[in-house]
């Protein structure tokens, strides 16, 4: 009887439980077309505050669900929003619902960012190395903003400054964590377009209208690209054309006599595609007591590239580009009357770029990816002011093979890769500039390895070999580490170098321009600069509803040993690079945050960079970055139609629309 008793009341304490047990939703989040598990997926009870995410195993559970029937909601950027209605209680309690999240076709969700400058073309969640991502959205937008260049759309990163080089010619450089901007690459689709002579006025000639996103990698990305990314990269990815045609044009006018006529054509038809974009700039100069802090300036660029569609899984593009330009500045008496004599400043710049580049990829069977591309640029720049005039031109070359094994566990990344570079002298120049070539050959290799679900490792290599300068040996390591759905940590670091080439200098900035007919060439004593550098970042992540909130805190130091710096002999009047005997430093901090919903978005971005010439004891701040540099952008997305936007001091309002757009 007794033992009757207690087991009456141990299934009367069980029951409970049981009914419990039967108001808890599990399921398990995957992929429809790879099958693969997704993590952080969002799901919820709806009208309650019930939700979670799924685990790295792509597993969730809801707990303590109301009886009677629910809807239940899956949400992920980048796929379709799941809905489904399940009986609370459920009758079985171990039932394991699987959820199939198809990817997103709808062009006002938001998709999820795949990145490719990390070379494995992975999630940008995924990545151990620190990437950032301006998007479509905001791309588009700065056309409306400023359709000739994309220096506005860079500089509203913590961490980029993108500066003025020179008052006379306009020219703005962009510089990484407090570093001179010949430390940056620019590349365009992985292409190193922008090297060396021919990076002069690179972001002034780039219209954001073809321009899908721009990754920025900050920090040491060598191992990655070759000398020359000390301080990081600023990779433009192009648009490529869809079965539904694109066609967009702005016309723009502003109160300093601006005018920017710009349009862009993109389709695919079956086997083959198309993307054309076209555009002229002309801007009158604007001058305060009677010299140019704008330039005069006309700008022509034809940008048209080819697709074709060999099968499902192969494709070949080549593109092509030629930039025409002209800028005037200086005393304005000089430029209304084009005599460049006497004592009163002038410059004029005109510059000629032609460019082609081609790409061929072949997905395997197995998911393996074959790619080649390359590039050739033609690059001419007359530059002519009262004292002397410099006359040159580059031809650039490019190529790489690689192949990339993607896996669940390990991403494998490897290949070579060639660049050259030619200077011709002109016969009209008057400077001490002489003709040089030189060139590069590397082998890489990288192995995105998920040591565990949440522990991911990317340990890389590079071997380049340098022509006058023999071989540079280019480790790097980067770890991400996710704690949890919501926090993860990403810590890495490598060396890189930067070989002697007097063309990377800006000598026609400000800080050059005046010594430049006197700076004699490199001699053969000068010495690479080699680098080491690393960051550190800790990252939150987290949906509130409707609402997202990332937070991301970072560190960053990097040291460039023997920085090569201009010097100059009293004796007999003359410049000349040379090796300083102490190292230069970059050290800081970057604070991101950003708030968005359905019509709201914040953005706060705030860089601390402290830098040190440890060879200039008299002043060891480098005078020229800033400390302290703030980034805000501020939007309200009123309809669907409308979207309202302050950037820093800018205001703005926008007609949102997918063929075209126009200010308000």
């Amino acid at each position: 009887m007794k033992y009757r008793q207690f087991l009456f009341l141990f299934i009367l304490a069980y029951l409970p439980n049981v009914s419990s047990g039967q108001n808890n939703f599990r399921a398990f989040i995957y992929d429809s077309a790879t099958k693969e598990k997704i993590f952080a997926a969002a799901a919820g009870v709806d009208e309650t505050s019930i939700g979670g995410l799924s685990d790295t195993n792509g597993n969730i559970i809801l707990n303590n669900i109301p009886n009677g029937k629910q809807e239940i909601i899956v949400s992920l950027l980048g796929y379709a929003k799941y809905s489904m209605d399940v009986v609370f209680p459920i009758k079985n309690a171990d039932t394991i619902f699987r959820i199939a999240l198809l990817k997103s076709d709808d062009d006002d969700d938001l998709q999820e960012v795949t990145v490719t400058s990390s070379r494995v073309n992975s999630r940008i969640e995924d990545l151990p190395i620190k990437i950032e991502v301006i998007g479509a959205e905001d791309v588009g937008e700065e056309t409306t903003i400023n359709p000739a260049n994309i220096s506005g759309l860079l500089n509203d990163l913590a961490g980029v400054q993108v500066q003025q080089t020179s008052i006379s010619s306009g020219n703005e450089t962009p510089r990484l964590l407090g570093m001179d901007g010949n430390y940056t690459q620019i590349l365009r689709d992985g292409l190193p377009l922008y090297e060396g002579f021919s990076g002069g006025f690179s972001i002034l000639q780039l219209p954001p209208m073809d321009i899908k996103q721009i990754e920025v990698v900050k920090g040491p990305a060598s191992t990655l690209y070759g000398g020359g990314a000390i301080a990081g990269i600023i990779n433009i990815i192009s648009k490529t054309p869809d079965t539904k045609p694109e066609l967009s044009i702005t016309l723009n006018g502003t109160t300093l006599k601006e005018g920017d006529a710009n349009i862009y054509y993109a389709q695919r038809f079956k086997k083959f595609g198309i993307t054309m974009f076209a555009g002229n700039t002309t801007q009158e100069y604007f001058a305060v007591n009677g010299f140019t802090i704008v330039p005069k300036l006309q700008s022509n660029l034809i940008q048209p590239t080819f697709f074709y569609y060999i099968d499902s899984a192969t494709t070949l593009s080549l593109g092509l580009s030629s930039t025409f330009e002209t800028r005037i500045g200086g005393n304005t008496g000089a430029i209304n009357n084009l005599d460049p004599g006497g004592d009163i400043y002038y410059e004029e710049n005109q510059f000629y770029r032609n460019t082609a580049d081609i790409h061929f990829e072949k997905i395997m069977s197995n998911k393996n990816v074959f790619t080649i591309k390359g590039s050739a640029s033609d690059y001419e720049r007359d530059w002519q002011t009262n004292y002397y005039l410099f006359d040159g031109n580059q031809l650039s070359e490019y190529g790489e093979v690689s192949y990339l094994i993607p896996r669940e566990k390990n991403s494998l990344v490897f290949g070579a890769d060639y660049s050259g570079n030619n200077f011709v002298r002109g016969a009209a120049d008057s400077t001490n500039i002489n003709s040089y070539s030189n060139y590069t050959v590397g082998v890489f290799a990288q192995d995105d390895w998920k040591v565990i679900d949440n522990l991911t490792i990317e340990p890389g290599v590079r071997e380049d070999y340098q022509n006058k300068y023999n071989t540079f040996f280019l480790p790097h390591l980067s770890l991400l580490y996710k704690i949890s759905p919501a926090f993860s940590l990403r810590t890495g670091g490598g060396f890189g170098y930067k070989t002697p080439d007097i063309l990377s200098y800006d000598l026609t900035s400000d800080e050059y321009k005046d010594y430049f007919m006197y700076v004699q060439p490199i001699g053969s004593s000068v010495t690479p600069e080699k680098s080491i550098g690393g960051n550190f970042d800790v990252n939150f992540k987290k949906y509130f509803d409707d609402i997202t909130v990332a937070v991301t805190q970072s560190f960053f130091y990097t040291q460039i040993n023997s920085p090569i710096i201009l010097s100059t002999d009293p004796s007999n009047n003359t410049y000349y690079f040379s090796n300083a005997s102490a190292p230069f430093i970059t050290e800081g901090s970057e604070t991101y945050l950003r708030i968005t919903d359905d019509e709201f978005e914040a953005y706060f971005g705030y860089t601390y960079d402290y830098t040190q010439r440890k060879y200039y004891s008299q002043q060891p701040v480098n005078p020229l970055t800033p400390k302290n540099n703030f980034a805000t952008d501020l939007a309200y997305s009123i309809t669907q139609m409308y979207r309202c936007q302050a950037i820093g001091y800018l205001m703005q309002c926008l007609k949102r629309n997918s063929n075209h757009s126009a200010s308000l």
